[in-house]
C-alpha cells in the first residue's frame, strides 16, 4: 500500500511540473523612440537605453517575455498603441491626447526639456522647430496647440539641428541630454535653456492585456527603486 502511495504521489508530482513546465510565457511588443538618449534609442534593430532596461525588469518579474524590436517612427509608434499593434512604449511623457488611448505606469526618471540654438531666443518671438510626435511636456503642447509658440514639426532631430546650425530656424526644443550627444556634429548649437522638467513613465495601450496589469507594475517598479536597481540602470548610462 505504501509503494502504491509513493507511486501515485510521484506521478501527481510529475504531471504538476509537466504542466508548468509546458506553459508557455507569456510575449509583448515593446518600442520607444529612436534617438531619445539616454532613456531610448535605436541600434542595430533594436531599441535599447534606461526604458528598455525598466521594462525588461518588469515583465522578468511578470514572467512574460518581451520584442523590443524598433518597429517605425515615433509618431507612428504612438500610433500602433493606440491601435494595439504595439503593447507597451517604453517610456513616455504623460499628456491628456496619450491618455486616451494609453495607462501610464508610476515615473521611474525625469527628463529636462532644452531649447537648442546659436543664441538666446524667446519661445513666443523667435521661429521654433520641433520633431513629429513629440511632446514637451503638457504645459508647453498647449502652448503649441493654441498658436502661442509657433512650431514647426520635421521628421527627425538631425534636421532640426541642421536647420539651427544654418540660421534657418532660431531654435529647437528638444531632450537636453539626447541633444547634447548630437550637437558636436552642428558647431555652434548649444543649450540656451531648460525649459521643463518631465517625468517618464511606462505606457501601456489600453488595448493590449498588459493594461489590466499596471498595479502589478508599479508593485514591481517600487521594489526595483527601493532595491536601487533602477538607480543602478541609471548609472550605467551617464549623461
Amino acid at each position: 500500500m505504501k509503494k502504491i502511495f509513493i507511486v501515485v504521489a510521484i506521478i501527481i508530482i510529475l504531471a504538476v511540473f509537466g504542466s508548468l513546465v509546458s506553459q508557455e510565457r507569456a510575449s509583448i511588443t515593446a518600442s520607444g523612440h529612436s534617438d531619445w538618449y539616454p532613456v531610448m534609442w535605436e541600434e542595430d534593430g533594436q531599441i535599447i537605453g534606461i526604458g528598455p532596461e525598466v521594462v525588461a525588469k518588469v515583465c522578468e518579474g511578470l514572467y512574460i517575455d518581451v520584442d523590443f524590436s524598433h518597429i517605425d517612427s515615433w509618431d507612428n509608434i504612438q500610433e500602433s498603441a493606440r491601435t494595439g499593434e504595439v503593447d507597451i512604449i517604453v517610456a513616455a511623457y504623460k499628456t491628456k491626447e496619450r491618455e486616451e488611448y494609453m495607462v501610464f505606469s508610476d515615473p521611474y526618471t525625469v527628463d529636462p526639456v532644452a531649447v537648442f540654438s546659436l543664441r538666446d531666443v524667446d519661445l513666443v518671438q523667435d521661429r521654433g522647430l520641433g520633431t513629429i510626435g513629440d511632446s514637451y511636456g503638457q504645459e508647453l503642447d498647449d502652448r503649441i496647440s493654441s498658436g502661442e509658440i509657433d512650431l514647426t514639426r520635421v521628421e527627425t532631430p538631425q534636421e532640426a539641428f541642421q536647420m539651427v546650425s544654418s540660421g534657418e530656424v532660431d531654435y529647437f526644443l528638444y531632450s537636453k541630454y539626447a541633444g547634447e550627444k548630437m550637437i558636436e556634429d552642428f558647431p555652434g548649437v548649444e543649450v540656451s535653456e531648460i525649459v521643463s522638467e518631465q517625468q517618464f513613465y511606462i505606457a501601456i495601450s489600453k488595448q493590449s492585456p498588459m493594461a489590466k496589469k499596471v498595479s502589478q507594475i508599479n508593485n514591481i517598479l517600487g521594489k526595483l527603486k527601493e532595491n536601487g536597481e533602477i538607480n543602478q540602470i541609471l548609472k550605467r548610462y551617464p549623461n
